[in-house]
């Protein structure tokens, strides 16, 4: 049982987690929370982070400390689900796993620390393994899949021994960690108008056709990611 206060993690940690995500009849409830931004610094994320965790042991509730990322919106006027992608930025940071946290104060932390969202999961949600986003601005919700270990999306979260785990919906099938593309290749595909990447390109070594995606995903130094990128400024003319 996780106890009020900071919980170190060890090894079996991801059976853990699965247990009160899943499995545990003694978890009601359970959400992810962070009060860092991506535009304060490290210094103020920390304290920030502090201030959370006194406030949840103020509830009486404990906590997991994790690694997570999320596609952060730059702009915070608007409700996330209207942000653009341009202004969605990868953001990594330190979260909290939570269990038997009452929505409404799971929500209203999220609100008090500026979040985009939080993730939630009642009763009733947590038997299925799945998982709610829940606007922090709005309120709105809605089910974002079911509890995927050893994969990555668009958020996810990391525990102790790197072991990683997120939420797909059905035919959603997310990337293992060494699938994950580097910033450089991210950063490059934001800039790709929408359908290129699926279009075939041909490695000039071996004369195969690969998805645009696939080849930028190559070794910077490689005829094919060469090729890729070229492809790429010619989209854009």
């Amino acid at each position: 049982m996780i106890k009020t206060g900071r919980y170190e993690l060890d090894e079996e940690s991801m059976g853990r987690i699965y247990q009160h995500v899943v499995s545990n009849p003694k978890t009601k409830s359970w959400a992810v929370i962070t009060a860092s931004r991506g535009e304060n610094t490290p210094a103020e994320n920390a304290r920030k982070n502090k201030e959370l965790e006194n406030d949840l042991r103020k509830m009486g509730l404990g906590f997991v400390h994790a690694d997570g990322m999320w596609r952060e919106c730059k702009n915070r006027s608007i409700e996330y689900k209207d942000c653009p992608e341009e202004l969605r930025v990868p953001s990594p940071e330190k979260v909290l796993f939570i269990p038997n946290i009452p929505k409404d104060k799971a929500v209203a932390l999220g609100k008090k620390y500026e979040q985009d969202s939080v993730l939630f999961a009642d009763e009733e949600t947590k038997a299925n393994g799945e998982a709610t986003f829940i606007d922090s601005k709005s309120g709105e919700s809605f089910n974002i899949g079911k509890f995927t270990p050893g994969k990555i999306a668009q958020g996810y979260t990391k525990m102790k021994g790197d072991k990683v785990f997120t939420f797909l919906q059905p035919g959603e099938k997310g990337i293992t960690p060494k699938e994950q593309p580097k910033k450089t290749d991210m950063k490059l595909k934001s800039l790709v108008p929408k359908g290129i990447l699926d279009k075939m390109v041909k490695n000039p070594e071996t004369g195969n056709m690969i998805k645009l995606k696939s080849a930028l995903k190559k070794d910077k130094t490689s005829p094919i990611y060469k090729t890729a990128v070229g492809m790429v400024k010619q989209s854009k003319k």
